[in-house]
């Protein structure tokens, strides 16, 4: 079993991983259930698998990779839609603002034969992130910060070939 493991810092997006060859006919989607996708089952290099559903988030926090077990829940996440915002998303004791930074999580569960290498698609989205995949910085968008005054948002959309 291979297991990724995707963080996101600030706003996510509707983040996909995808194949040339994806004619797939059409099938229930999949959904990230308790911050994992599991595509154990799935051939993934058949169709655009897109990474939806709910992903481990931290408001407030980065968590940088390799601070927690691939198997260990970050502390203090709660779960979190994506695609979404958090904007007015209950978290601790109050409702969240539609600034702010935080850490999401996705753990990727990929069968045994799967493609040395997959693409990952993140359209452009007018906010600033960093994206890793198994600990290493694999894509990004303006820089990131802790405040409006350190961040800087960036609309660039991104495809990343992520070697498995």
């Amino acid at each position: 079993m291979i297991c990724a493991l995707i963080a996101v810092v600030l706003l996510p997006t509707l983040l996909q991983f995808f194949s040339p060859l994806s004619h797939a006919a059409e099938k229930a989607p999949l959904r990230a259930e308790g911050g994992t996708l599991d595509l154990r089952k799935h051939p993934v290099h058949e169709e655009t698998i897109a990474l939806e559903g709910a992903w481990e988030f931290v408001y407030g926090r980065f968590i940088p990779p390799g601070e927690t077990g691939r198997s260990e829940s970050l502390e203090g996440a709660a779960l979190a839609r994506v695609p979404s915002t958090w904007k007015g998303t209950s978290y601790g004791d109050g409702k969240l603002p539609g600034n702010g930074f935080a850490t999401y999580r996705l753990r990727i569960l990929l069968g045994e034969n799967h493609p040395e290498h997959l693409a990952l698609l993140v359209p452009g989205w007018e906010t600033a992130y960093a994206l890793y995949a198994d600990g290493h910085l694999v894509a990004g968008a303006g820089k990131t910060g802790m405040d409006a005054g350190s961040a800087v948002p960036e609309w660039k959309p991104v495809v990343r070939q992520i070697a498995l």
